[in-house]
């Protein structure tokens, strides 16, 4: 058996790892814990990109399912997007607006992760904007936090969700959820952010 800590081959009865001390469990109860990290109401595309994004020593805290909405940019910003996306994309822009992505927001004890789904498959080449999924993570030490400027996204709680906006480009904002759940987020992140 494999240490996960050192990656020394350990007899299969070990309960130790020889070489560093390391606890050494099953590789069953190693897969239950994974399965435990993403199950509950998650639907199965979230299950399945959440376990290639959580580190194995990461807990998830709140899972919440939501609505991402897409605003559009102001300033330069705006001239770009537009430029980029005339007509054909604007199909797909207003789709966007339209009809909202279902998404998900999970909260661990280092991160906020944001997945949103897939959006409409159209048969030809065109209206790209509507193919894309984006998964938004953040660490809790930039949540609300200036140093966020770095990386050209600001992360704030609004009346209406959370809200992302990357300087110069699209805002993006998660909502649609149950008060409960918008409750026991914010008090979650307030509580990382300290």
């Amino acid at each position: 058996m494999l240490c996960n800590k050192c990656g020394n081959n350990n007899p299969e009865d070990s309960s130790f790892c020889i070489k560093c001390g390391t606890s050494i469990g099953t590789t069953e109860n190693q897969e239950t814990r994974d399965e435990k990290q993403v199950s509950g109401n998650t639907p199965k595309w979230a299950q399945e990109r959440l376990k290639q994004i959580l580190k194995p020593n990461e807990t998830v805290m709140l899972e919440v399912k939501g609505r991402v909405e897409v605003t559009i940019p102001n300033g330069l910003g705006a001239l770009i997007w537009w430029i980029s996306y005339i007509m054909i994309n604007l199909l797909g822009i207003i789709y966007g607006l339209i009809v909202r992505k279902t998404a998900w927001m999970v909260l661990t004890n280092d991160r906020l992760i944001i997945l949103t789904e897939e959006g409409v498959n159209f048969p030809f080449w065109v209206i790209k904007f509507s193919r894309k999924t984006r998964d938004y993570i953040i660490y809790k030490e930039k949540l609300a936090s200036i140093n966020a400027i770095k990386d050209k996204n600001l992360w704030f709680i609004t009346s209406k969700g959370f809200f992302i906006e990357s300087i110069g480009s699209l805002g993006i904002i998660f909502n649609g959820m149950k008060e409960t759940e918008f409750q026991k987020a914010k008090q979650y992140l307030f509580e990382i952010k300290e």
